[in-house]
């Protein structure tokens, strides 16, 4: 027997979907001559037909619900090897992210957090809003960004123009925007 292409039995999964050529054809955006050929030639490598062609369409033959039922358990592991690399996403990266901010941080956060979410789907993101100060040394969290009381003064009452993002040393590195007052 030779070599069997799992696109010829995607193929034959379609013929017995649509029940005819021409629709499986469509489905697969093939022309019906080409899905024709294609399946006149995994019946030659298989030795046995697959389909009996009728006026009502198609019919699959006793050896071709063989065929089917492996080609089904195929494409079932398949998708689950596609939905396997859905669930881990870029990078591989899983698990729980759980990041505390003030009230005004967190609902911040939240509106930003939704791509995120999109580009890691095996990521759990939990936004916790509180005052409480973590531990580092405890391990009661594991990075801390912590906003420094000037920088809180300046967020409760803003100068217009004044920008904030997070510094590489931690705390928040300030900036404006417009002429240096």
């Amino acid at each position: 027997m030779e070599h069997v292409d799992w696109d010829d039995l995607r193929l034959l999964l379609a013929i017995a979907r649509e029940g005819t050529m021409r629709s499986a054809a469509a489905a697969c955006d093939l022309s019906a001559a080409t899905l024709s050929r294609r399946l006149t030639e995994l019946e030659r490598r298989l030795g046995e037909p697959l389909i009996d062609r009728v006026p009502s369409g198609c019919a699959v033959t006793a050896f071709g619900q063989r065929v089917l039922a492996w080609a089904g358990q195929m494409e079932a592991l398949a998708h689950q090897i596609e939905r396997a690399g859905d669930v881990t996403g870029s990078h591989g990266l899983e698990g729980t992210v759980r990041i505390n901010a003030v009230e005004w941080m967190s609902y911040i956060l939240m509106k930003l957090l939704g791509s995120f979410q999109e580009r890691f789907p095996g990521l759990a993101i939990e936004v916790l809003t509180s005052q409480q100060p973590y531990n580092l040394a405890r391990r009661e969290a594991g990075r801390l960004f912590d906003v420094d009381h000037a920088v809180r003064r300046d967020l409760e009452h803003p100068r217009p123009g004044s920008w904030y993002r997070p510094a590489a040393q931690g705390g928040l590195q300030r900036g404006h925007l417009g002429p240096p007052r």
